[in-house]
């Protein structure tokens, strides 16, 4: 029978690939990871068997500090350099 792991489903880092650092995205500070178990009814065919299966439900939080350093910042200085042609003397 499927059963969540540890009662609650999921572990948040301790693991083999926990160990990695994303700048973009970060999880919520206040439950961030929902689980929980649906059983879908059994297929006419095998009467006996039902379907569990574990749905999880993650959010998220998108930084921004990355887009400013990343997009805004070199679109600021490519229009300073575009437009410091015409500070240029007309020799």
């Amino acid at each position: 029978r499927l059963a969540k792991a540890d009662g609650v489903g999921f572990s948040v880092g301790g693991s083999d690939t926990a160990g990695q650092s994303y700048n973009e995205f970060s999880f919520l500070p206040r439950d961030p990871i929902q689980c929980r178990i649906r059983v879908y009814p059994p297929y006419p065919s095998s009467p006996d068997e039902d379907w569990p299966v574990l749905l999880y439900n993650v959010t998220v939080r998108r930084a921004w500090q990355p887009y400013v350093r990343g997009y805004l910042t070199v679109q600021t200085i490519l229009n300073v350099v575009g437009f410091s042609a015409f500070w240029l003397p007309p020799a």
